[in-house]
């Protein structure tokens, strides 16, 4: 499958070194606010297979971004092209976990220029590192599609549960309060249009349900909102049926001539008032009695 580990990790941490070699021969030689981004960030990104980004480093990558937008938009460039240039899941894995604090934790600033950028390129289905089984694993942390959960035993793993864990509580939370603002007269208001994207996002939601409770082991913590999610569902779609129900019975009942007394006789007939125009007035049948 790939070179042995032991040579991996060594190649791993001899590239890191050329690397930081590098960017301090640049950084000697240029301008040092320029430049000091490079190495904060692969500090941050080492090829190191075991521990997560030190908190002391990512706290200079974040301090960076605090003042200067072209600092800020730096910063999050190298991150971003480290992550789409490697192909060591174990960097992969940092570079992400280093947006993941920008994100939480960044500036006004670099949280923007994180904005800024399209969402693809943190599309990582087609990443894959063969160097071993581990790395294989690994890789599909990388694009967020573990198939178990035994790797949490490395701490870069387990740091990324953890953070993840800690949104999944908030995100939770947030879905929960959104719920629960959609009453009854808020339901019956939606268009057809509305009902749709409605039932189309929670029937998303709901879709991510088997998986992650396999990925948090908590569903005793999150049913009352899963359930919440279900009731909106089926209000949505119950007021969406009525409202095409009450629709079909309009269509339908337009065009005949409907009567609250006894049908006219045989001395009566329909006519059409003359010399006025059909949207002069609203139209109806008139029933006249030619009778003495």
């Amino acid at each position: 499958m790939g070179r042995p580990k032991r040579m991996r990790d060594l190649l791993g941490v001899l590239k890191d070194k050329v690397s930081l070699i590098k960017a301090s021969l640049i950084l000697t030689t240029s301008s040092a606010a320029a430049t000091s981004f490079q190495v904060a960030v692969l500090r941050a990104t080492t090829h190191n297979p075991i521990d997560p980004p030190p908190e002391y480093v990512l706290d200079d990558v974040l301090a960076l971004g605090c003042y200067h937008r072209p600092t800020a938009s730096a910063v999050v460039d190298a991150i971003l092209r480290r992550l789409h240039r490697t192909q060591s899941a174990f960097v992969a894995l940092k570079c992400l976990l280093t947006l993941h604090h920008i994100l939480r934790r960044g500036s006004p600033l670099l949280k923007a220029q994180f904005s800024h950028h399209h969402h693809h390129l943190l599309n990582l289905s087609n990443f894959r590192d063969n160097s071993d089984s581990d790395t294989v694993e690994l890789s599909k942390w990388g694009r967020w599609a573990p198939d178990s959960l035994h790797y949490q035993r490395i701490s870069m793993v387990y740091e990324v549960m953890k953070l993840v864990g800690e949104d999944y509580r908030i995100t939770l939370r947030e879905i929960f309060n959104r719920v629960t603002e959609f009453g009854e007269k808020v339901i019956e208001e939606l268009s057809n249009e509305e009902a749709e994207e409605l039932l189309s996002d929670l029937k998303r939601l709901e879709d991510c349900k088997e998986k992650v409770f396999l990925m948090f082991l908590n569903k005793k913590k999150s049913d009352g909102t899963w359930d919440s999610i279900a009731q909106l569902r089926r209000d949505v779609q119950a007021a969406k049926q009525r409202t095409e129900s009450l629709s079909l019975v309009a269509f339908q009942g337009s065009g005949l001539a409907r009567f609250d007394g006894p049908p006219p006789s045989a001395e009566s007939r329909s006519v059409i008032p003359r010399g006025k125009r059909w949207l002069d007035v609203q139209w109806n049948h008139v029933a006249v009695n030619n009778g003495p």
